[in-house]
């Protein structure tokens, strides 16, 4: 049995939402498609351009300016898109503090038991079989214990007495989860 009493803060929700939007199908895909979709465009109106005519010099130039816009982009996208989660998140934590409750419970302990974890916040209590696990996955300040495709367990690092401590609860789980 492994138990954990610990505070979840504004910084760990945060660091959760960007995990789950890095590690989000839908989001890879989407931002695939962003950073893509600048610079062809930018080719297409440069055709657009060249078809159309016009002299050598002023078709170089726009060329030369599309391109380093479509690079500066390429480079930037990903500032740009994690900003965007920033604001997203941002505006969720707002929106729930002005309505009187967080998005997660703040004051945690979490019990992993052998058929179960028993998860108590000042907002809710939950027992959770092994079954209903989606997967385990280990971020940069946290292991994330996925219950649906969007809700998880946080279990900040913090809270571990060793490396060793998290790799034996991450077997302990991922092996429940597996074999169920």
């Amino acid at each position: 049995m492994y138990k954990f009493e610990f505070t979840v803060s504004e910084a760990d929700y945060h660091e959760f939402n960007r995990f789950y939007v890095q590690q989000s199908w839908l989001n890879r895909k989407t931002s695939f498609l962003l950073r893509w979709l600048v610079p062809v465009v930018f080719v297409i109106a440069f055709l657009i351009r060249l078809v159309r005519g016009g002299e050598v010099l002023q078709l170089v130039i726009h060329g030369v300016l599309l391109a380093i816009i479509a690079v500066i982009w390429l480079l930037l996208e990903k500032r740009f898109s994690n900003f965007i989660t920033n604001i997203v998140v941002n505006l969720a934590i707002a929106t729930t503090k002005r309505d009187g409750k967080l998005p997660y419970g703040k004051n945690t302990l979490i019990t992993f038991h052998e058929d179960y974890v028993h998860e108590i916040t000042e907002i809710s209590e939950t027992k959770t079989n092994y079954s209903s696990f989606e997967r385990v996955a280990i971020g940069t300040e946290a292991i994330y214990f996925f219950i649906t495709a969007i809700s998880a367990l946080i279990l900040p690092f913090r809270v571990f007495e060793s490396e060793a401590q998290i790799a034996q609860l991450t077997e302990f789980v991922s092996a429940k989860i597996t074999k169920e």
